[in-house]
């Protein structure tokens, strides 16, 4: 079910090996299966600061200094596009110890 998990602050995202990632025309583009997608700016400096060991805050944190906007909307844009990287099956998140999954 997409998004049926909840993204911690300290939650470590993790590219999946079954994911490829190719520049293409100057864009970055990721692909699993048959389905590609080509990422935005912001989207690609989230998607390569994703290294499994940055946590979701110190990536959001690299795209409020790199755009120059607040902490709290890189975190919001951050989450809402890692969500959709799970969904897609590109990444895999490393919840904490602590994280509550499908809303338990």
């Amino acid at each position: 079910m997409p998004g049926a998990f909840r993204l911690a602050p300290d939650s470590v995202p993790r590219r999946r090996l079954t994911a490829r990632v190719r520049r293409f025309q100057g864009r970055l583009v990721v692909a699993v299966d048959d389905v590609a997608h080509e990422l935005a700016e912001s989207a690609e400096l989230i998607f390569t600061s994703i290294d499994g060991t940055a946590t979701i805050d110190e990536i959001a944190v690299r795209l409020a200094r790199c755009y120059g906007i607040d902490d709290d909307v890189a975190r919001a844009d951050t989450a809402e596009f890692v969500t959709w990287l799970v969904d897609n099956h590109l990444i895999d998140i490393d919840l904490p110890e602590t994280a509550s999954v499908n809303g338990a």
